[in-house]
């Protein structure tokens, strides 16, 4: 297995976090790590500060791209149009933002070349799966599914029925802010590299698949290739695409991410496990999960088998998966979906011990 480090940063995708925080006064992460990777927190300030300087918040273009959008209902996540462009996949080896935006259109492009249906979306992007050949899945419709207010619903349509269009009045729009942000976050890429050094140590090892499912609940064939590159703005995530049939794998790991994979503490439970506890506690998703317990199903099939509402479904997929409840197996360019059936009785036994640890062993 070939494994490739682009030692550059993604600026499109770096300026693009700084932007979307600042317009919407967001937090910047602050990983707990001495390990010296990571920029620290008034560093990555004195950076937006100095990147933003070039744009004008109220600036209807800029509200445009970068507006925080909600979704999901009661769960509090948020995106962004800009967010939704920049990770509509991962491409790597173009540090410069017109060379990525033409890169991340031709990759659509290629996209568009089967019929498209919409399985998801998170804080970052839209999830496409390819459909069979012939199949009619108007756009319009499968943007109809996200569980978004309908203007975003029209606004995310209209972006990628003109994909290239947008995403190239994106770079046009963050030149400026890009061009000083390259200068800017030399000093920590530098410092970067030993991390990538030991990413590609690790990943070279023969524990691919291991580390995929671990990391990202995904079981797929350990790839012919994987290309990787950090993310200095979001250091604690975990980005990973799957492309050209699984062949290759690309993933954008924050900065601060531990390289492996880092086992849980049994002492307590996560805010993950927390949010697995209570998605459990509805009957429409327990008979989700019960009806994907012996065998994978698509939205559609679950949607025909329980008589659900659709809106529903696409929603409780998408937390359920999130939380880990599911596991998300792609097969023929479609996700389908199986319940995660030890991790569930895993979570039930953690909080037992929790709630009576004198009853355990």
């Amino acid at each position: 297995m070939k494994v490739s480090v682009y030692r550059e940063p993604c600026i499109l995708v770096e300026a693009t976090e700084l932007v979307y925080a600042w317009v919407n006064q967001l937090p910047m992460e602050h990983p707990a790590t001495d390990q010296g990777f990571y920029i620290p927190t008034e560093e990555v300030l004195r950076i937006r500060d100095g990147i933003c300087q070039f744009l004008n918040p109220e600036d209807t273009e800029v509200q445009f791209f970068f507006r925080s959008i909600p979704f999901g209902g009661e769960s509090g996540q948020r995106t962004c149009i800009a967010r939704c462009l920049v990770y509509n996949t991962l491409e790597f080896g173009h540090p410069d933002p017109d060379d990525m935006a033409k890169a991340l259109a031709k990759a659509w492009d290629r996209e568009m070349q089967e019929p498209i249906s919409i399985s998801g979306i998170d804080q970052y992007s839209v999830s496409f799966a390819t459909g069979n050949p012939g199949e009619f899945l108007p756009l319009s419709r499968e943007f109809a599914k996200l569980p978004l207010p309908t203007t975003y619903q029209l606004q995310l349509l209209d972006v990628f029925s003109h994909y290239q269009t947008y995403i190239q009045r994106l770079a046009d729009l963050l030149r400026p802010a890009a061009s000083r942000l390259s200068e800017l976050l030399q000093p920590w890429v530098m410092k970067a590299q030993s991390r990538l050094n030991q990413w590609e140590e690790y990943l070279s090892e023969d524990n691919v698949e291991e580390f995929f499912f671990q990391s990202y609940h995904m079981k797929v064939k350990a790839p012919d290739e994987i290309e990787l590159a950090l993310h200095y703005f979001l250091p604690r995530s975990g980005m990973l695409h799957v492309a050209y049939s699984g062949r290759i794998a690309r993933m954008l790991l924050g900065i601060a991410m531990e390289v492996g994979v880092k086992e849980q503490k049994k002492e307590e439970l996560s805010e993950r496990e927390y949010s697995a506890l209570r998605l459990i506690a509805n009957p429409d998703r327990v008979a989700m999960l019960q009806a994907m317990m012996h065998e994978p199903m698509s939205g559609q099939e679950l949607i025909q088998k329980l008589g659900l509402n659709s809106g529903s479904v696409f929603r409780d997929l998408n937390s359920m998966c999130n939380a880990d409840l599911l596991i998300r197996e792609i097969g023929k360019g479609k996700s389908i979906y199986r319940t995660n059936y030890p991790l569930v009785q895993s979570l039930f036994q953690r909080t037992l011990r929790i709630i009576a640890p004198e009853e355990d062993g």
